[in-house]
């Protein structure tokens, strides 16, 4: 993974990689950090077991600069009832829309999902208050990668 000037390598032979760093050494004069540990908000943990990745810093950012960090978690991040009425005009148009946009497009970055950003109402703004609600009660979510299984994307 590359990103402006930082640079994460993954491979199982570790040869390779040091083979790599050494090339990239001569031509760049890199700086090595060793095992990654946190990487574009992503936070990584390595065990002989596998791997855990997650944003939990980033997720209890979120809930702390929109106040709920103090909240009540709740189970799910969507009442399924009100799903289906979520749409540009079920609701109250937002008389200041900073709040709804700022907080859809964090949780954007956390979930890589959204709708209605450029009209949002009050009925939007509750569903994403709800998956804060969600958020506090599992902020360190993540995904884990066995180290004796065969990666396979579907």
């Amino acid at each position: 993974m590359v990103y402006v000037d930082d640079l994460v390598l993954t491979d199982n032979d570790f040869a390779e990689i040091d083979s790599m760093k050494n090339l990239l050494n001569k031509k760049f004069k890199i700086k090595i950090w060793g095992d990654l540990k946190y990487f574009l908000g992503m936070e990584m943990a390595h065990s002989s077991k596998g791997i855990h990745l997650c944003q939990c810093k980033y997720a209890l950012d979120i809930l702390k600069d929109f106040g709920f960090l103090e909240g009540k978690p709740i189970s799910t991040p969507m009442d399924y009832t009100c799903a289906s009425k979520l749409s540009r005009e079920s609701g109250i148009a937002l008389e200041d829309q900073t709040q709804c946009r700022q907080l859809v497009g964090r949780l954007l970055y956390l979930t890589n999902t959204s709708q209605f950003i450029d009209c949002p109402i009050d009925v939007h703004l509750q569903a994403t208050h709800r998956v804060l609600r969600y958020l506090k009660g599992c902020p360190s979510v993540g995904l884990f990668f066995l180290a004796e299984n065969e990666l396979k994307l579907s």
